[in-house]
């Protein structure tokens, strides 16, 4: 079985019993909509003396229909904020998709928060989405695993990154916390539809230049 970094999974096997299909039918139907799940079965061809060939038959895939009416029936005991939140990522995950700088992109959620990895374990990008303040913001987040040697590392970078992002930042603003954060927020009214495409052009800008600055500093320190 493979597992691949965009949480899809794929069993490959010589051969597949009715119970592993409906095994694997059920995982889809009933796991977290970012989680795929396949079961790939291979055979060996050959066409009279021709060399072998391997051919792949997908017996199992996640049922988009079922995952669908899974989605309008929670949305449909959603709060207004998290119907407004969900409706806000939805655009702007398109919005992300078509500048194709990020290949993979998680399926949006009625919540405040929308991550984008960085390509290591236990920091990423968190978007927000903050109904009750009315402001979007872009932070890294550092995972307490490695906050005590990844925070320092970054500040140590600090003139470096924000001139990367083109303003300054807010390193750390909750220090009591054992998560780390390092922020950039900003204003707008979301009664406003104009304001609230500003928001997201924001945020979209935001999101590429964290996600290119930070991706490449990261990478200089082994943990």
């Amino acid at each position: 079985m493979q597992t691949t970094y965009a949480s899809t999974i794929i069993w490959i096997a010589t051969d597949f019993t009715e119970e592993h299909k409906k095994a694997l039918d059920w995982l889809n139907d009933h796991t977290s909509d970012q989680i795929s799940i396949f079961g790939v079965q291979v055979e060996l061809w050959q066409i009279d003396n021709s060399n072998a060939a391997l051919r792949f038959n997908v017996v199992s895939k996640p049922n988009q229909a079922v995952r669908q009416a899974a989605r309008s029936k929670a949305n449909d005991e959603l709060s207004d904020n998290r119907k407004f939140q969900f409706e806000f990522w939805n655009k702007f995950k398109d919005k992300l998709a078509k500048t194709k700088k990020i290949p993979s992109l998680q399926t949006p959620r009625p919540q405040y928060w929308f991550d984008v990895s960085l390509g290591k374990s236990n920091i990423h990008i968190s978007n927000t989405c903050n109904t009750d303040v009315n402001t979007v913001g872009v932070r890294v987040y550092i995972g307490n695993k490695i906050a005590n040697t990844m925070l320092p590392f970054l500040e140590s970078k600090k003139v470096e990154i924000e001139t990367a992002i083109g303003q300054p930042l807010q390193w750390n603003p909750n220090p009591e916390n054992r998560d780390k954060v390092i922020v950039l927020l900003h204003p707008t009214d979301f009664n406003d539809p104009q304001k609230v495409e500003e928001a997201l052009d924001w945020l979209l800008d935001n999101t590429i230049k964290f996600r290119d600055t930070f991706s490449k500093i990261v990478t200089q320190i082994n943990l």
